[in-house]
């Protein structure tokens, strides 16, 4: 028996001792947490950057094209431009296209904008080669079999794309003299003669002109490409369009003429390289 005031030991209830091992474990689990928080702050904050892959610039390609001696065409006339159509065949068919037909377009329905390039799935590549002569064209897909095109001129057609400089020994240049200088047209035909132009008719002007200015370059329709070769030896010609049919060019000398382009630098410029786009997918920032 235990005196007065005082308590006798025993064991303890078993209940308690669940409670006091649960309070145990709460608090080692709280102090865990307040660790692990305080090393992702301290610690965890240096990160290694995330790699991204790399990303390859792609160079876009034009798409797959024919030559133009392989191409049929039909060139109708969508807007209310009278002419429109035999104009653009006749230049098609100098470019070396062929011209099936030429006539109104016969599709009921209106045609918006520049125009549209019409194909079958057996076409494609030939209307690529159609579409490349007309900027802002829509291509269009229908069920025709056969490899033709119909090439639909709309309201905003304005002309087909210029085709680059010819070289020089494609075409005839005549050369003429309208100034009291003597000798100025046979001395630039001959200079000219050696950068690989063939010279046809060398000589006073025929018109009878007389030009204050460097001079003057007379073409046709089918000789713009011509006239651009020419324009690259001397600067500040004057380009007059007149009616004859031919690829010809006439050179005619003003009093102002007194030099050439040097030989090196009267050359096409080079086309602008296409600018690389990048590649899009997925984890691959541009």
């Amino acid at each position: 028996m235990a005196e007065a005031g005082e308590f006798e030991e025993g064991p303890v209830p078993r209940r308690g001792r669940i409670r006091h091992g649960l309070t145990l474990v709460l608090v080692a689990a709280l102090l865990g947490g307040g660790f692990y928080g305080a090393y992702n702050r301290v610690w965890g904050s240096e990160k290694k950057p995330v790699v991204q892959p790399a990303c390859t610039p792609v160079t876009p390609t034009p798409p797959p094209t024919v030559k133009a001696g392989l191409v049929y065409v039909n060139v109708f006339n969508a807007s209310d431009r009278a002419g429109l159509a035999d104009e653009t065949a006749r230049l098609l068919e100098h470019r070396g296209f062929h011209v099936i037909s030429v006539k109104n377009d016969p599709v009921p329905r209106s045609v918006q904008g520049v125009g549209e390039v019409r194909y079958g799935p057996n076409g494609v590549t030939v209307a690529n080669t159609i579409a490349a002569q007309v900027d802002g064209v829509k291509l269009v897909e229908d069920n025709r079999a056969d490899p033709s095109v119909d090439l639909s001129l709309g309201p905003k057609f304005q002309h087909l794309n210029p085709l680059p400089p010819a070289k020089p020994g494609s075409f005839t240049l005549n050369v003429y003299n309208t100034t009291w200088k003597p000798g100025l047209a046979g001395d630039t035909a001959a200079a000219l003669k050696k950068r690989g132009f063939r010279i046809g008719v060398v000589g006073n002007d025929p018109q009878k002109s007389f030009i204050t200015t460097v001079g003057v370059l007379r073409f046709g329709e089918f000789g713009k490409p011509a006239a651009g070769r020419v324009a690259l030896q001397i600067k500040g010609l004057k380009l007059v369009e007149d009616n004859r049919k031919n690829s010809s060019v006439d050179l005619v000398l003003g009093t102002k003429f007194d030099s050439f382009v040097p030989k090196a630098q009267a050359t096409v410029p080079p086309k602008p390289t296409p600018t690389p786009t990048r590649e899009s997918r997925a984890g691959c920032t541009p």
